[in-house]
């Protein structure tokens, strides 16, 4: 049983309004320290996703496709975190066939094509 398991019984057990009281009190506590520390760690990761998606642009600014493996070693990251960095960047992403498996490439989003004349 955890704090909050603990704190939610006695709000609902027939005990004394002082204690009922204490334990709506200690909830709230529990639930602002929660808050603050998905602030904190929100910080933290965009602390560090932030270089990692200017060099992941940097990368597709050439525009053409590159597989996510590359793309995860010129980082120096994983190819999952890779995919959450492409996700964030914003880059398309297509499945592309390599003898007879398929492998996530990335490119730059496709801006609209704006007085090109074909």
């Amino acid at each position: 049983m955890n704090k909050r398991d603990f704190f939610n019984a006695i709000v609902k057990a027939d005990v004394a309004d002082e204690v009922k009281a204490f334990a709506v009190k200690a909830i709230e506590d529990l639930d602002n320290k929660n808050k603050a520390r998905a602030v904190k760690a929100a910080e933290k990761r965009a602390e560090v996703n932030e270089p990692l998606i200017a060099k992941f642009n940097e990368i597709l600014a050439d525009g053409k496709e590159h597989f996510a493996v590359d793309v995860a070693e010129a980082l120096g990251i994983k190819v999952a975190k890779a995919a959450v960095i492409a996700k964030l960047a914003g880059a398309d992403k297509a499945k592309v066939k390599v003898g007879k498996a398929y492998r996530m490439a990335y490119k730059a989003k496709a801006e609209a094509d704006e007085g090109e004349d074909a």
